[in-house]
C-alpha cells in the first residue's frame, strides 16, 4: 500500500507537459499493440496461415510495448530536465 501511494505522489508532481507525453504516448502504444493483436488473431483464425503475418504481428506487438515504456521513461526525463531548468 505504501508503494501504491508513494507512485500516486510522485504522479501528481509532475508537470503537465510531462502527463500529456505520457498520456497520449500510452495511447498510442496501446492502439499499436492492439493492430499487432488484432492482425495475430486474423492471421490465426485465416484458413491460409501466413508465417509473415505472424511475425509481423508479434513484431508490431513488441514495438507497441517498447513505445509504451520509451513514453513514460521519456515523461519522466522531460520532468526531470523541466524542473532543473526553471531551478
Amino acid at each position: 500500500m505504501e508503494i501504491l501511494q508513494k507512485l500516486k505522489m510522485g504522479v501528481s508532481n509532475l508537470n503537465e507537459t510531462s502527463l500529456k507525453l505520457m498520456k497520449y504516448g500510452a495511447q498510442f502504444a496501446v492502439c499499436v499493440c492492439l493492430i499487432g493483436l488484432i492482425s495475430y488473431i486474423s492471421n490465426s483464425r485465416m484458413y491460409i496461415f501466413n508465417d509473415f503475418g505472424e511475425q509481423f504481428a508479434i513484431h508490431t506487438i513488441l514495438a507497441g510495448a517498447s513505445l509504451f515504456m520509451q513514453f513514460i521513461i521519456g515523461g519522466i526525463v522531460l520532468d526531470i530536465f523541466q524542473k532543473r531548468r526553471s531551478g
